[in-house]
This record gives C-alpha cells, structure tokens and sequence, in this order.
C-alpha cells in the first residue's frame, strides 16, 4: 500500500507545483500587461495610453496615424473617402463619433478624436481618449505629436525629414516648369460663397507655399 501512495503523493505534488507555476505565470504575465501603460500629455492633460496601442480609432488625425502605420481599426468618413488610403483601409469600420455601440464593438484600446467632438466623455468610458484641436499646431508638429502618442516619435521625425526633402524637390520641379514668378492660388466656391486660402494650414497651402515655396498673388 505503501509502494502505490508514494507515487500517487509525488503525482500530487507535481500537479500542485504545475498550477502553482501557471498561476505566477499568468500573475507576471498580467502585471507586465498592467505597466504596458504609458503617461501622455494631451492639450487636455496627463491621461494613461497603451505604450504601443494596437486597435486605434481615429476619429480624426486619420492621415497622420495611417502615415506612421497605426493599427487602425476605426476611421473617421472624410479619411475613409480619400483615394490614397484606399489599400490602408481596406477592412477597417467607418464610425462617428454618435455610433457608440459600433465603437464599443470595435473594443479600442485608443481613441483619437477632435476637440469640438461632444461625446469625448462616453468615449473616455469605452478608451482612452485622446483630442487634438484642430490648427492648434502646425501639419508637420501634428505628425511628430501623433508619433509620441504612438510610441513612433523616431518614425514621425523621419518621415518630417522625408516629407521636407521631397516636398522642396517638387517645388524647385514646379518653378522650374512654371517660373519663378508665377504665383499660385487655391480657391474654392460654392452656390453662394467664394473661399480664397492664404498660407493658413487649409487646403494644402501650407505645403504649397511654405514647404514647395510657391508664390501666392500679392491680393491673396
């Protein structure tokens, strides 16, 4: 009788050690997930994000985020109809910031959204929720400053560096072709309202000229 319980005890034993070893597994293995966090400084203050957030929505900053290869899973409309992110979306919801049971359904684990939105308390509820205003900093420092939110700073500043260098190629190429002094205006209309954009951050003329060093008309 002897002879069977000892092998039977040392089963036991082995089997206790097992989950033991299982159970502190999963503790570190949670504790690690748990500190995964980071602190953010948003325009709004401190708030705790993923160190490297892998189901973002972005409700705006869509461009920037899709630059630095964010793991999209929710995109704002205007982002979503833009041709050159056809293949970047493919698979990824559409959502506004009023379809919160499909944000819920998204299960974000980061929102990015614009400060004028009026549901950023319910989606702090459902992610952390991080808002931009828009204007507030230039296009280049809004691509650095998404970089950070992402954990891709070094990227951001890269692809800075990058868009500069082939921004100036392009403007000395269009210059060539049109002149030095021909001047470029950005003008857009509708039934009733005639818009014409200076060097204001709207419609590209920031790139045109600030980064291509393109001229504007005196009137403009």
């Amino acid at each position: 009788m002897k002879k069977l319980f000892i092998p039977f005890l040392l089963l036991f034993v082995l089997i206790l050690s097992a989950c033991g070893n299982k159970e502190t597994a999963n503790e570190n293995n949670a504790s690690k997930t748990k500190k995964e966090t980071v602190t953010y400084q948003s325009e709004t203050g401190p708030i705790e994000i993923p160190k490297n957030p892998k189901r973002i929505i972005a409700l705006s900053n869509g461009p920037n985020v899709l630059a630095l290869e964010g793991n999209v899973v929710g995109i704002d409309q205007w982002t979503n109809m833009n041709p050159l992110f056809k293949e970047s979306l493919k698979g990824v919801e559409v959502v506004s910031e009023d379809n919160l049971e499909k944000i819920i359904e998204l299960e974000p684990d980061l929102i990015i959204a614009g400060s004028e939105m009026k549901n950023i308390d319910k989606l702090n509820e459902i992610a952390p929720t991080v808002v931009f205003t828009w204007g507030k900093l230039d296009y280049l420092s809004q691509q650095i400053e998404i970089g950070k939110l992402l954990n891709k700073e070094k990227e951001a500043k890269e692809w800075v560096n990058d868009f500069k260098t082939r921004a100036e190629s392009a403007g000395k190429a269009i210059r060539a072709k049109i002149g030095e002094d021909a001047t470029v205006s950005v003008i857009e209309n509708d039934a009733k309202e005639f818009y014409v954009f200076g060097n204001n951050y709207a419609r590209g003329t920031e790139i045109l000229y600030q980064a291509m060093d393109l001229k504007m008309p005196e009137k403009v």
